[in-house]
């Protein structure tokens, strides 16, 4: 859990640097995120895309870049170790997820845990922990969705207390937490 231990300041001008992490694949949503980096940039001249990960999409997801021109906006780390994707998170203001479907959204919550916001797509398990205290859930899947989910995180970045994400996150998902909880059930099944 110290490993994601929340960045100490956040930058004073809305750059934003974006960051998903996982499986570069088709539901995962990449593509999506990449599509809409032309007009992130217009908004935010600054504004760069962090992709963690590899897999079946990451030749498409470089020729995208490629054919709009926006390759020094997106950048691939790979797939990473988890310090190293840990210390990724710390360099976003936000973290965006244009996913089909979740059944949890385990980077989700180690991106909270590190104290970032998070825009998401309305894809399952996100929308069981994700509120307006730590980000927000898009209005559906389409490339304008999630360019609105973000530039009003982006707008109330401010509102976001970062020591709030990671303490709720902790709360809810730490290795303590959970593990006390498993341990419930297992003690309230043998005792039942």
């Amino acid at each position: 859990e110290t490993l994601y231990a929340p960045k100490q300041t956040r930058s004073s001008t809305p750059r934003p640097t974006l960051i998903n992490v996982g499986s570069l694949e088709k539901h995962k949503g990449q593509r999506k995120l990449v599509a809409i980096m032309t007009s992130i940039v217009k908004l935010y001249p600054s504004a760069k895309l962090i992709l963690v990960g590899d897999g079946p999409d990451q030749d498409r997801l470089r020729n995208d870049i490629d054919k709009t021109g926006i390759t020094e906006y997106v950048s691939f780390t790979g797939k990473l170790m988890q310090d190293a994707i840990a210390a990724e998170l710390k360099k976003a203001d936000l973290y965006v997820s244009a996913s089909e479907y979740e059944t949890f959204g385990v980077a989700i919550v180690e991106a909270l845990m590190t104290g970032l916001p998070v825009v998401t797509t309305p894809s399952g398990g996100p929308q069981e922990f994700i509120d307006t205290r730590n980000g927000l859930i898009t209005e559906g899947h389409s490339e304008a969705a999630i360019i609105d989910g973000i530039t009003t995180a982006v707008k109330n970045i401010d509102d976001y207390a970062s020591s709030d994400i990671a303490a709720d996150a902790r709360a809810r998902f730490g290795m303590h937490n959970v593990g006390t909880q498993i341990n419930d059930c297992y003690t309230q099944a043998l005792d039942g």
